[in-house]
C-alpha cells in the first residue's frame, strides 16, 4: 500500500509539473442539480420475470392480519437496480391488492424529504378529492386533509425511494399517516437499511 501511495504522489507532482507548463488554469465549475425521476404505477407487468416469488410473498404480508400496529409499515431494501420499485409495482397492480384496498396511493418521495411536498404528492394521487387551491394552504390544513383522507377508506401508500434517515421528519410524516383504523398498509422501497430499521413498524424485518 505505501508503494502504491508513492507513485500516485509522483503521478500528482508530474500533472502538477505538466499544468504549468502549458499553463492550464484551474477553474471552479459549478455541478448540476440532479433531478429527480419520477416513479409511477403503470408498467406492463408481463415483460418482468423472477419477481413472483417475492412479490406473493409481499401480496401475502399486505394481506396477512397478524399484526399489532393499525397500520403496518412494510420496507423493501436493496442496491439500485434490484428492482425494488418493480416488485412493489407488481404487488400494487395485483387483483387481489385491488380488490383488498378501497384506495391506492403512490408517491415518489426521493432525496427532496419536504412533509409538506409529500402531503401535495398524496392528496394529488387522490385525484377525486384534489383541489388546485391545496398547494397554497399552509401545512396545518394539508395535514387535516390528509388525515381525513387516509381516515376514510382502508388504503395501501407506496411511498417509493425514500432517502431521509432523519427519524424526528420520518416520525412526523408517519404520526400523519397512521389511522386508527386496522387494515391499511405502508410500503417503503429504499437503497438504505438505515432508512429501512427507522420506518418499519415493530414486528416488521425489512
Amino acid at each position: 500500500m505505501g508503494s502504491k501511495l508513492n507513485n500516485i504522489e509522483k503521478r500528482l507532482d508530474e500533472i502538477v509539473i505538466q499544468m504549468r507548463l502549458f499553463e492550464f488554469v484551474v477553474t471552479q465549475v459549478e455541478r448540476l442539480i440532479e433531478t429527480e425521476t419520477e416513479t409511477c404505477p403503470s408498467m406492463n407487468t408481463r415483460r418482468i420475470i423472477r419477481r413472483e416469488d417475492d412479490k406473493e410473498e409481499l401480496v401475502r404480508l399486505l394481506l396477512s392480519s397478524g399484526y399489532e400496529e393499525n397500520v403496518p409499515i412494510i420496507p423493501i431494501v436493496g442496491i439500485g437496480g434490484l428492482g425494488k420499485t418493480t416488485l412493489a409495482h407488481l404487488v400494487y397492480e395485483d387483483h387481489r391488492i385491488k380488490e383488498n384496498f378501497t384506495k391506492r396511493l403512490w408517491v415518489c418521495i426521493s432525496n427532496d424529504f419536504d412533509i409538506k411536498r409529500i402531503l401535495l404528492k398524496i392528496l394529488q394521487e387522490d385525484g377525486d378529492n384534489w383541489h388546485s387551491s391545496f398547494s397554497k394552504e399552509g401545512l396545518q390544513h394539508l395535514q387535516k386533509q390528509v388525515t381525513k383522507l387516509l381516515s376514510d377508506d382502508k388504503f395501501l401508500l407506496s411511498l417509493d425511494d425514500v432517502w431521509n434517515g432523519d427519524v424526528v421528519k420520518w416520525n412526523r410524516l408517519g404520526d400523519l399517516l397512521i389511522t386508527r383504523e386496522r387494515g391499511s398498509r405502508i410500503v417503503v422501497t429504499t437503497h438504505s437499511e438505515t432508512v429501512a430499521l427507522i420506518v418499519r413498524t415493530c414486528n416488521m424485518e425489512p
